[in-house]
């Protein structure tokens, strides 16, 4: 009987928050996020990400991780209730700057029940949402 050969080791991605801390992450979840994916395909294994700071993008990475790993864990939604506004505006701007809809709409979701429907322009800008209640 032949031995099987052992799977090849996934391709890592090596990313760099604005702070410096660097994430070694396989290339399925990095590619979750669009921004990501697309210097991927340019050819980068090292992306430096100057508007993400660590902690913010930790939590991003975590949700990629969750959603590259199979398709059950597509419909995975974060915890985001522990986050206070504040955070969850930062984790929304990462979002949308590293093009990771599904992380950005939940948090949509999360800052509109605490602020009560009153979204932030910043916020539905990056959301392409128009006022709720225009006068």
């Amino acid at each position: 009987m032949a031995a099987s050969s052992p799977s090849p080791s996934p391709k890592m991605i090596k990313l760099v928050s604005k702070d410096w801390k660097e994430f070694i992450v396989e290339e399925s979840v990095a590619k979750v996020s669009g921004f990501i994916k697309e210097s991927i395909e340019h050819g980068s294994t090292i992306i430096t990400l100057d508007k993400t700071k660590a902690e913010v993008l930790e939590k991003v990475i975590k949700y990629c991780e969750k959603h590259a790993q199979d398709e059950y864990r597509k419909n995975w939604i974060p915890n985001l209730a522990n986050l206070n506004l504040e955070t969850l505006i930062g984790l929304f701007q990462a979002a949308h700057y590293l093009c990771v809809k599904g992380l950005m709409d939940s948090i949509y979701k999360q800052i509109k029940d605490i602020t009560g429907g009153n979204i932030p322009e910043d916020i539905r800008m990056l959301h392409f949402v128009p006022e709720e209640n225009p006068e």
